[in-house]
């Protein structure tokens, strides 16, 4: 299963999901490098971040983000391929 990574953000007062950021592939290795997540790490699991790893996260895909007060985190979900029709 290879895992693909978004960056999302949840506004604080409400918990509602206001971010989300899709981190290609090729700026996966240096996403988590910016999250502190270990080589030995299975990767499954939301990474919580610091407003400052996510700018720097942000800044590597080419993104700005909105202003507010947000709670930050490094997803992950499955890159399953798309299946034809049958």
């Amino acid at each position: 299963m290879v895992l693909m990574y978004e960056l999302t953000g949840y506004d604080r007062l409400t918990k509602r999901l206001v971010i989300s950021i899709d981190v290609p592939e090729r700026r996966a290795a240096s996403a988590k490098k910016i999250a502190e997540i270990p080589d030995s790490s299975d990767g499954l699991g939301s990474v919580p971040l610091s407003n400052a790893q996510a700018e720097d996260i942000a800044r590597i895909v080419e993104v700005r983000l909105q202003d507010g007060d947000y709670d930050y985190f490094l997803e992950p979900f499955p890159d399953e391929p798309q299946h034809a029709a049958r």
